[in-house]
């Protein structure tokens, strides 16, 4: 056995900057970034720190490890019972002599940082081999690089800590984890927190070794520095080559891990990830984030030459301002109820604000538009759901999620986050239609687009706040820590700033609903440029979330898994875009007609049309990229597999069919078929988010289906959210000047 420490480790004078972020260049103050006013462009842009350049930083050359010998291991369980006593953790469910914890296969949780399973030999029947598990403290740590708020730490000892200070409860480093590591503390509703293997820092600061080791009795744990353990491991394979597999398991894994280990088996065959890079996980994101500069100044440039181009005073579509200011003031119906509304507000505030609110009706007949069989159904989803809400907030996330160690995200991110955001990129994609491009017949349905967006990243955040562990952290990323190296980092300030970007491009709707004309007239002037500040923030962030998928090659399937899968997240993001404004639209006109003016209810099925034509663009154009990465990935044999057939599914039954039904929909001008194409379009990206996110993640691990099907409580509270969602939504264009002009506001028109 290496020798121990015989004196207490001395951390380098410099550690500190050894972890310190990098100090890439800021953007100029001249650049777009500043004009626009978006906060922390320095943060969200500079390169990658410490973490994220492993061809700079290769680990700590002096740091300690351990070296476990499989064929040496008896299985014992002294090492989980040092670990259990060491770490003061609570004792098992089953003492640790009771062997009968080998008929199943464990991973380690909050309770217990290592365990030992059982495998059968397939050389020697009667000889099992025992393979030890716990956090393999890996070079260029994926939990480190993943984490957006620096709740992780690599020491120059070696370990990888955690500090539970710090975390919010995203939970993105046991995602990206390519072993399956960090344990959640699911059962708590105030503190949660990550626990895993320390490799007993403290006693390592004491001159010490790792418990497991001291009390390992068969020498199956051999504790000493990383390099002399890589010496020690390849001469054992050198003497012995019968008898150990001709490979180091940790050598090279993933750049590196501080827990190596030596087998006389296949290391597949003791369930050990053997598909994973030699290159740090990292390695696949900072790519990208090396290219978000590149697309923040590229188009930065690109969008004000055509904000200047594109921008005239007069309408893009010769004779269409004409039309639609001879079509002011909508139907005689319309324009009375604006009218009467108008009469009704006096100086008397209260009678004022109630008008407003119940649609100058008196109470008991706003009462009775409350009867409809919508809202009795809604009622009895609200009774059941909110109350299971309450629970998670109460009792912890296993009240209400299947989510486990294993698989830590579900439905509220699967549907809420990753299949909400891209519909919701309405307003991000109409406004560049709009003010960029200057497609100004568009003007009808603009303000729709930006409400359907603007609701879509707020419920995105309330999907992810019931989600989060501690929800009431959910601004550490932006003030207390900042980790520039994950691409979560980016995500969070960008959806922040954008939702509040959305709110002020929606403001005017709101302005003018409650009269307030002075403010509104600052708020108009804002729009332009906080429009061209949401078309870089969501460009950036639409395709940050495919990146976040990059840290996990391991475990998402290889027909889904890309290099390019923040390109396929960017594509979709667009027509599904257009696919949603067709979508909330159509509804609009079927169950809000008498909220609509003429101008909106004439132009709208030509509109219908022109946006059918871009989504059956953007789909082909998506279903090129895919395939593209099915070729750069070799993965044609894998179509013919029960993976490949899901697959395809979604690519041929969910793009190329709707895309298809659009192009038909737009050749024959048949509003139909491009309105069932969209819903038709919206399905699959809703499916394609839950494959990514769920349900082809984590695919080989055993059981893998049994598992991602949630209990009840959890899709009847995303339900629930989902139909207050519908409710406000509703609540708005009943009330505010959306499917309408205001007759007040003659300016509006060209806001």
């Amino acid at each position: 056995m290496a020798s121990e420490p015989k004196k207490p480790i001395e951390e380098p004078a410099d550690q500190a900057g050894a972890q310190a972020d990098g100090t890439g260049k800021g953007i100029n103050r001249r650049d777009f970034l500043g004009t626009v006013g978006v906060i922390g462009g320095t943060v969200l842009l500079g390169k990658p720190g410490r973490a994220s350049a492993s061809e700079e930083f290769e680990g700590y050359p002096n740091s300690f490890g351990l070296l476990t010998d499989l064929t040496a291991c008896v299985g014992c369980r002294s090492c989980e019972k040092a670990c259990n006593e060491a770490n003061k953790l609570p004792a098992p469910d089953k003492p640790f002599d009771d062997s009968s914890v080998f008929t199943e296969k464990r991973m380690p949780t909050q309770k217990a940082y290592t365990v030992v399973n059982r495998y059968e030999n397939p050389k020697d029947k009667s000889k099992p081999i025992f393979r030890k598990i716990q956090c393999n403290h890996c070079k260029e740590p994926a939990c480190l690089t993943s984490c957006p708020i620096h709740a992780y730490t690599k020491t120059p000892e070696g370990a990888v800590m955690y500090n539970p200070d710090l975390c919010f409860g995203c939970r993105y480093c046991m995602t990206a984890c390519p072993f399956y590591i960090p344990a959640y503390d699911y059962w708590s509703a105030f503190e949660p927190r990550i626990q895993k293997c320390t490799m007993c820092l403290p006693r390592l600061k004491e001159g010490k070794m790792t418990a497991c080791a001291e009390a390992c009795p068969a020498g199956a744990i051999t504790f000493g520095k990383r390099e002399e353990l890589l010496k020690i491991a390849r001469e054992r394979i050198d003497r012995n080559p019968g008898k150990y597999v001709n490979h180091i398991y940790g050598e090279y894994e993933v750049g590196g891990t501080n827990w190596l280990y030596l087998s006389g088996v296949p290391f597949e065959q003791l369930d050990f990830p053997t598909n994973l890079p030699k290159k740090p996980l990292i390695e696949a994101t900072k790519g990208f984030l090396s290219a978000v500069s590149l697309v923040l100044y590229g188009g930065a440039g690109h969008f004000w030459a055509s904000f200047w181009a594109h921008f005239p005073t007069e309408e893009k579509d010769e004779g269409v301002g004409d039309k639609r200011r001879k079509k002011r003031g909508g139907s005689e119906k319309m324009s009375t109820h604006w009218a009467v509304k108008s009469e009704a507000r006096t100086n008397n505030f209260r009678v004022w604000f109630m008008g407003q609110l119940i649609m100058g009706m008196t109470g008991p007949d706003y009462f009775r538009i409350l009867l409809p069989p919508f809202n009795n159904v809604a009622a009895i989803i609200l009774s059941v759901g909110l109350p299971l809400i309450a629970m998670r907030f109460l009792f912890g996330l296993y009240t209400v999620t299947h989510a486990s160690n294993e698989y830590p995200w579900g439905l509220y991110l699967g549907w809420g986050l990753f299949g909400g955001v891209p519909l919701s990129a309405t307003g991000f994609v109409m406004a560049t239609a709009y003010y960029i491009f200057g497609y100004r017949r568009y003007h009808p349905i603009l303000r729709l687009a930006v409400l359907t967006g603007f609701l879509g990243y707020l419920f995105a955040v309330i999907y992810l706040l019931v989600d989060l562990g501690r929800p009431w952290r959910i601004y550490y990323p932006m003030i207390i820590g900042f980790g520039t190296q994950s691409v979560l980092f980016l995500v969070a300030w960008h959806v922040a700033t954008y939702l509040t970007v959305q709110f002020i491009e929606f403001s005017p709707a709101i302005l003018e609903w409650l009269k307030s004309q002075r403010v509104r007239r600052w708020a108009v002037m804002l729009t332009i440029g906080m429009t061209i500040a949401g078309i870089i923030l969501s460009t950036l962030h639409q395709s940050a979330l495919g990146a976040m998928y990059l840290l996990v090659p391991g475990k998402l399937h290889p027909l889904w898994y890309s290099p390019y899968i923040w390109i396929f997240f960017l594509c979709s993001s667009i027509y599904a875009a257009l696919a949603m404004v067709i979508v909330v639209s159509s509804l609009s006109i079927r169950f809000l007609k008498n909220r609509t003016d003429r101008t909106f209810q004439e132009s709208l099925p030509r509109l219908t049309l022109g946006l059918g034509q871009g989504a059956a663009v953007g789909m082909f154009v998506y279903l090129v990229f895919k395939i593209i990465g099915v070729a750069h990935g070799n993965n044609w044999n894998l179509l013919n597999t029960p993976y490949g057939y899901w697959f395809l599914v979604e690519v041929i039954g969910f793009v190329m069919a709707p895309a298809l039904m659009f192009t038909y929909g737009v050749k024959k001008r048949s509003v139909g078929v491009v309105r069932f194409a969209a819903f038709y379009a919206v399905v699959g990206i809703i499916l394609n988010r839950l494959n990514v996110s769920i349900i082809a993640l984590n695919w080989q691990l055993p059981h893998h289906f049994q598992h991602i099907i949630p209990p009840w409580p959890e899709p009847m509270a995303v339900l629930s959210i989902a139909t207050i969602h519908i409710l406000i939504f509703r609540w708005i264009l009943n009330r505010m000047p959306v499917l309408h002009a205001d007759p007040e506001y003659a300016e509006a028109e060209n806001h």
